[in-house]
Parts: C-alpha cells; structure tokens; sequence
C-alpha cells in the first residue's frame, strides 16, 4: 500500500545485483574455508572463460575446416564445463 504523494519504483538490475551479493556475502560470512574455495572457483571459472575466448577468436585466423573443429570442441568443452 503506497502512501499518498510517494512513487513506487520498479526494481532495476542494481537491485538485483546488490541482493545477489549480499547473499554471497551472508553465506561466506564466518566460513574462511567456504570463502577461499569461493575464490579459487571464481578465478577458475575466468580463467576457464579468457581460454574459451581465445580458442573461439584463434578460429578466425585458421582455415574454416580447422576452424570448424576448433568452435565445436570448445563450445562442447564450455558445455561439458557448465555441467
């Protein structure tokens, strides 16, 4: 129920954003080990995605057979990788 002469706001993305880490943030809270495994995956997963990247880029550069093969093992590596 709104109060007279106030607007409600509609909830953007930041909103979102900001409840997602303070949820990760709750849950690492007090857990030093939980929060460097936390850490190592997310550096894992960056380092997994700059690899991807540069195997999907490298595919321009080679021939389109070449290329062929290189973005579907990837793209099955980046699969098999989100599972």
């Amino acid at each position: 129920m709104a109060v007279a002469g106030t607007v409600a706001r509609q909830p953007g993305a930041w909103s979102f954003v900001r409840l997602k880490l303070r949820l990760i943030g709750n849950g690492l809270r007090g857990r030093p080990l939980r929060a460097v495994l936390f850490v190592f995956g997310v550096l894992f997963g960056l380092w997994f995605g700059l690899l991807a990247l540069i195997g999907l880029a490298a595919t321009s550069q080679a021939s389109s057979e070449v290329g062929f093969e290189v973005a579907s093992l990837t793209g099955t590596a980046l699969v098999l990788g989100y599972l």
